[in-house]
This record gives C-alpha cells, sequence and structure tokens, in this order.
C-alpha cells in the first residue's frame, strides 16, 4: 500500500511540474480582444453607439496601433445586441513611458 501511495505522489509531482507554471505568457503578446454586451433587447443602432464611444476611447490611447470591431458577434453569441473589438498595442519600444511596463 505504502508503495502505491508513492508511486502515485510521484506520478502528482511529475505531472504537475511538466505544466506551465502560469497561464499568461512571459512576454505580452500585443493584443487585447474586448466583447461587448449590451441588453438582449438593444437594438443594432444602440449597439453601434456604444461601439462607436468604444472606438473613440480606444483612438486616444498612443498605445493602440489597429482596432477591429466585429458587431452581431461577441464570446457570449451573436445578435443584434453584441460586439467584439481585436485591438492591436505598439511595440513597446515605441511608446512613451514604455519604460513603465512589467
Amino acid at each position: 500500500m505504502m508503495m502505491l501511495y508513492a508511486a502515485l505522489c510521484f506520478a502528482l509531482y511529475a505531472g504537475l511540474s511538466s505544466l506551465p507554471s502560469s497561464f499568461l505568457p512571459d512576454e505580452d503578446q500585443g493584443y487585447f480582444m474586448s466583447s461587448i454586451q449590451l441588453p438582449a433587447d438593444a437594438t443594432m443602432q444602440r449597439t453601434l453607439k456604444v461601439v462607436q464611444k468604444f472606438e473613440d476611447e480606444i483612438a486616444t490611447q498612443q498605445a493602440v496601433e489597429s482596432n477591429i470591431m466585429i458587431l452581431g458577434f461577441g464570446f457570449s453569441g451573436s445578435g443584434q445586441n453584441s460586439a467584439m473589438a481585436f485591438t492591436t498595442l505598439k511595440d513597446w519600444k515605441k511608446t512613451r513611458g514604455h519604460d513603465r511596463a512589467g
């Protein structure tokens, strides 16, 4: 019985030590995704207004290189009340204050 316990402990240790130490990458990937979800009865026009506000805010950020919006689709499904954004960031070395990152 003691041998079985030792074998299970060893297998557990070997299995856990081979897994990545974190869910986040060591390096910044340089992009992020955003999901916009309005109430279920929201119209496409209302969603578009929220998306435009989001785009206006993103455009003021100096670290943003580009932003692509998709209306009618989101992490929680599709519909006229949802949207997704794919935002690409500039290289840290090209942005002011990059020494504060990390």
